[in-house]
């Protein structure tokens, strides 16, 4: 049965139809099976693997949440959703319906924006690198730069911190398996920052590792100390690299 909500629009099912509103705007779907419509093995399968990548960026995405803190900007759910699709439907040598993240081309995830509102890459040109060893340790290294020039900063920012989050997770369902994070904080006003290492535990094999990136600004207040600046439209966040491990 079919409703008409409070804006006017239709949603709910009529016959072989259904309708709802997606992002705003009312959509229309045929429902498979029914109707004279039958799915496909492969039409079956791709519908497969279309809801599991929603379910593997919904895992990955919540797991994120110590860097985005609900700061990303309004269509990234759907936008990542997408990015996690496109690398599954990438195993072009895997059978429909097999293939999952690993088997795809992790390079399509990697300078994804969780804000594309402020693009990090807008925001940060320290020079920094990823790397992971034969040990299955993930290395990130930032080289010494100038705050001034190097980091774009909002008005009245005084401080700024890098936060870098190493997450992996089960390739097939997106379970998360394990998650660190390191911190550097310097002033905006520097010129010649200090070199930074880290390196991560041994992360489990067999899974996809992501290092993810977020700046977050801070003013001074001489009554309650560090205010964060950072809002849904500035906070500059992403996916550096993925790994296969």
């Amino acid at each position: 049965m079919a409703r008409i909500n409070t804006k006017g629009l239709l949603t709910g099912t009529v016959g072989n139809y259904s309708f709802k509103i997606l992002n705003g705007v009312a959509v229309v779907q045929s429902k498979p099976g029914k109707g004279g419509v039958k799915q496909t093995t492969a039409t079956k399968s791709s519908a497969s693997e279309f809801g599991n990548a929603h379910a593997v960026a919904k895992q990955i995405r919540l797991a994120q949440f110590p860097l985005l803190q609900d700061l990303s900007d309004a269509r990234m759910y759907n936008r990542f959703a997408t990015a996690i699709y496109k690398t599954i439907l990438s195993a072009k040598d895997m059978p429909k319906g097999e293939r999952t993240l690993a088997d795809g081309d992790l390079e399509n995830l990697e300078h994804f924006q969780f804000n594309a509102d402020s693009p990090f890459y807008k925001y940060c040109n320290a020079p920094m690198e990823v790397s992971l060893n034969e040990e299955n340790r993930i290395a990130i290294s930032i080289d010494s730069f100038d705050a001034k020039k190097d980091i774009e900063s909002p008005e009245n920012a005084s401080e700024a911190k890098l936060a870098f989050l190493v997450t992996t997770f089960h390739p097939k369902d997106g379970t998360e398996s394990h998650a660190e994070l390191f911190q550097f904080t310097f002033a905006l006003s520097n010129d010649a920052t200090a070199p930074q290492q880290w390196a991560s535990e041994v992360l489990p094999a067999g899974s996809i590792a992501l290092v993810s990136v977020a700046l977050f600004y801070s003013c001074k207040n001489n009554l309650i100390g560090s205010v964060g600046l950072n809002s849904k439209k500035l906070h500059p966040s992403e996916i550096i690299k993925a790994f296969r491990l």
